[in-house]
């Protein structure tokens, strides 16, 4: 049987069991990582298996950080996360805006550097 399986991501302290609730809407959420103080969370699209990384920086402040994506690596201070956007495209995005540091296509057609004058490591 199929069940759907939605919720709400919820953040607080096991210690003092108190705990808020950070999403607005029920769905599928899966939490990636915390990015200093910014909560990384898959949420899972409807009738697909894709699902796009949101940034919440407190509840019901969320924001789309990339859509149809997969993380693969955040940067040591969490400025910076690095996606497999769709199939076929990495991206380096920044976590406090959205906006892409840069891209390489996974079809061989080269690096487009976008703003980032060096390059950050990342840990996996």
């Amino acid at each position: 049987m199929n069940s759907r399986y939605t919720g709400h991501v919820l953040v607080g302290s096991a210690d003092s069991d108190q705990f808020e609730q950070w999403t607005t809407d029920a769905a599928r959420y899966f939490p990636y990582a915390w990015a200093g103080s910014t909560l990384l969370v898959y949420k899972a699209q409807p009738g697909s298996e894709a699902v796009d990384i949101y940034a919440y920086t407190a509840p019901q402040e969320g924001r789309l950080l990339a859509a149809d994506a997969f993380a693969i690596a955040l940067s040591p201070d969490g400025s910076e996360l690095l996606v497999l956007a769709g199939r076929r495209m990495l991206e380096i995005i920044k976590v406090a805006d959205g906006s892409k540091v840069s891209s390489l296509p996974l079809d061989g057609a080269g690096v487009a550097e976008l703003d980032s004058p060096t390059t950050p490591h990342y840990v996996m």
